[in-house]
């Protein structure tokens, strides 16, 4: 049952951390919506601030997996979770 309860704070981090993300990808959508409206010229200036976020939001998110960080953190908690990281 212990085992089970870390496990689980892993994945709602991870569950949190991925709708943070999706909801910067919504917003995304948003600004490039905004940006083509018929009624004003065409402008991308939200849409490059969001896409530069977005960027550093992700690189930062793989840096963490690909480190070591997330998935080394997974597998230390959760043993059983060993195969599926490889």
């Amino acid at each position: 049952m212990h085992d089970d309860q870390e496990c689980r704070c892993y994945v709602d981090h991870l569950i949190a951390e991925h709708r943070r993300l999706h909801a910067l990808l919504r917003h995304m959508r948003a600004e490039i919506a905004h940006s083509v409206s018929p009624d004003e010229q065409p402008s991308f200036n939200g849409v490059a601030r969001v896409l530069a976020r977005l960027r550093e939001e992700l690189e930062q998110h793989f840096a963490q997996e690909e480190g070591g960080g997330c998935l080394d953190e997974a597998v230390s908690r959760c043993p059983r979770l060993a195969g599926e990281a490889k």
